[in-house]
């Protein structure tokens, strides 16, 4: 009798409708009733997708054109032309998110070049530190701090040589060396003996290697 009673129970759970069967089932009765739904909504997936795609490519066709005239504005500061290079820079700054940090603080270098360090110092004002590399961080405030060392603030030049000489980046030694240059100038020669010092041990083989052992003392 129990037998028979599990017999019955299985049979009962083999004549049973399998869920995901019914389930499909009813979605495609639900479908085939509204197929006007159904095709929009499969449209506007497509549509969503496409899109995502023609965004993703214009985004990657203004990086193009970015990258195309930052290189042409870094040929002009590398060849000399400090006002072209600037009014093009400016340009990109303004206009192009993915470059405009660095274009920032390049166009700023350039106004320095061009004898314009405070407006170089209100370029490099403008561009936020947050989120910034180290490394463009650091040549950020080390233009900076060259800036302030033209108008002949040294204090706040020290200072911001200082910062970037802190900060983790390509540029250590020479933050380092203007910091000491400035020290330098402050009167400061046991102080800047130090630096000038610490930047032969730790930056060997550099290029001003002569002028910095005649000022290590």
């Amino acid at each position: 009798m129990a037998k028979d009673r599990m017999d019955r129970e299985e049979r009962k759970q083999l004549r049973a409708p399998d869920e995901f069967v019914t389930t499909a089932a009813s979605f495609i009765q639900w479908a085939q009733a509204n197929l006007r739904t159904v095709v929009m909504a499969v449209a506007g997936v497509l549509a969503l997708f496409t899109g995502i795609g023609v965004f993703n490519s214009y985004q990657a066709a203004q990086r193009r054109e970015a990258n195309a005239d930052l290189a042409v504005a870094l040929d002009a500061f590398r060849g000399g032309d400090f006002a072209d290079a600037a009014t093009t820079l400016g340009q990109l700054a303004g206009e192009q998110a993915s470059v405009s940090p660095l274009a920032a603080v390049v166009e700023a270098n350039s106004q320095l070049r061009s004898d314009q360090p405070d407006q170089a110092i209100a370029t490099l004002s403008a561009v936020d530190p947050e989120g910034l590399p180290p490394y463009l961080r650091q040549q950020r405030d080390l233009v900076w701090a060259n800036a302030l060392e033209a108008k002949g603030d040294l204090q706040a030049a020290a200072d911001k040589y200082a910062t970037a000489a802190a900060t983790d980046g390509p540029f250590t030694g020479d933050a380092l060396v203007g910091q000491a240059r400035v020290r330098e100038r402050q009167g400061e020669t046991e102080s800047a003996a130090e630096i000038y010092r610490k930047v032969l041990d730790d930056f060997p083989g550099r290029t001003d290697q002569v002028f910095l052992e005649s000022h290590a003392g």
